[in-house]
């Protein structure tokens, strides 16, 4: 048995007689690394040490108004309060995480009129700092697991920091005290599933990557296409189709600007969708979105989400079908009266594609009740608060 330093560390030189590997502990060549830096865009690949090992990364987020409504009395309904101020325990971490937040996201005032109005920008700061917090981790998983098939890195494990809260406050927890799932635990949920398709834009190309944990070799198809925001039809970019064993493999890499022009799409006005599958019995389904530009800058769609045919699978279990009327970027859906988590969430919802989501409560519950609680958004819906572009009509609910 080899035992090394905690972390950071660059291991051993041998563990008899027990010889520490002397030097730089960030080192990423040797051991393993923390990495901590926010003053960079989370969002870029590029920044990310090439690390061996990650033995600690973290963003922080704010927890839900559910968890914050025992603590904080409507006076501290506002990032800048000084109760807030005082349950951040990072150093300057408020004011960090809204410039991070503010770089790719519209943000709502720090203040509104009535108490009503003052819950709704507060509430809808909270889930933007989630998003980010789900943006940053997206982009750093999926960049340390193709690490792991360079062979001048060979990342061979990622620890994020952390899952849990011991408390209702600003933190890089994924969930609530309570247990609920912040955004950010959707995101980590499907960055780190055995099968991964992924997207890179490096240096005018657009990659897309087949990563797999899996021992055996498994064989995927993708499907690359241009989507407009505004909900026109998809252009069909490129298909390809990878096999890869424990590892990551590249699919195919195609220049962006070409395929910019040939659909008469900008970064402004397109993303890329990637669909596939791999040759399995039953086959695994693959999914993978690229922003080409700060979701801010992008011109997303006012998105109408409707939450249909509420029921009961069992003890404390239920499902609904979530669907909108235009692209909805990072739909979420919580419920304000049962504690618990929804499977998938935190969706790239397309038009006229209902998905099938489930919930897993704490305890049992009465259907109604939980229906009646329902609560769903995207990133659309945060524009209400601001000032310079129109409200938007609420989210409608057909339970």
């Amino acid at each position: 048995v080899a035992f090394v330093d905690t972390s950071p560390s660059n291991g051993l030189v041998s563990s008899e007689p027990y010889v520490k590997k002397w030097g730089d502990v960030k080192d990423p060549r040797f051991g393993d690394v923390h990495y901590y830096d926010r003053d960079v865009d989370c969002e870029e690949a590029g920044h990310y040490p090439r690390a061996r090992f990650v033995s600690e990364h973290g963003v922080q987020s704010f927890p839900s108004f559910q968890a914050y409504k025992d603590v904080l009395a409507p006076k501290d309904w506002g990032r800048n309060s000084p109760l807030l101020g005082y349950r951040q325990r990072s150093n300057g971490g408020n004011p960090r995480l809204e410039q991070m937040v503010s770089k790719h996201f519209n943000l709502p005032p720090p203040v509104a009129g009535s108490e009503a109005e003052q819950r709704e920008v507060f509430d809808s700061y909270i889930y933007l700092t989630q998003v980010q917090q789900s943006r940053c981790y997206e982009t750093a998983l999926a960049q340390w697991r193709r690490l792991r098939s360079d062979p001048e890195v060979g990342t061979m494990g990622i620890l994020y920091w952390q899952i849990d809260d011991i408390w209702q406050a600003q933190s890089c927890s994924t969930m609530d005290w309570s247990g609920a799932w912040r955004v950010s635990h959707s995101a980590v949920q499907r960055s780190f599933a055995p099968v991964l398709a992924s997207l890179l834009v490096e240096g005018g190309r657009l990659q897309a990557f087949v990563t797999s944990d899996l021992t055996e070799e498994i064989s995927a198809e993708l499907r690359v296409e241009l989507r407009p925001w505004s909900g026109g039809g998809a252009h069909a970019w490129f298909s390809c189709s990878a096999s890869v064993r424990s590892g990551t493999r590249l699919c195919r890499a195609a220049a962006l600007q070409d395929a910019l022009r040939a659909s008469g799409c900008s970064p402004q006005t397109c993303f890329v969708h990637l669909e596939g599958s791999t040759r399995e019995t039953p086959p695994r389904p693959l999914s993978a979105h690229a922003f080409l530009t700060a979701l801010k800058d992008a011109e997303l769609p006012v998105a109408h989400l409707n939450v249909t045919a509420p029921r009961k699978l069992g003890p404390s279990r239920a499902s609904l079908l979530v669907e909108s009327d235009a692209v909805a970027v990072y739909a979420w859906l919580e419920s304000e009266a049962v504690i618990g988590r929804f499977s998938p969430n935190a969706l790239l919802l397309l038009p006229g594609r209902p998905v099938e989501v489930e919930f897993l409560g704490r305890s049992d519950f009465d259907l109604e009740a939980w229906a009646r609680g329902l609560r769903a958004r995207s990133v659309r819906d945060t524009y209400g608060q601001a000032p310079e572009r129109e409200r938007r009509s609420p989210v409608a609910y057909v339970v």
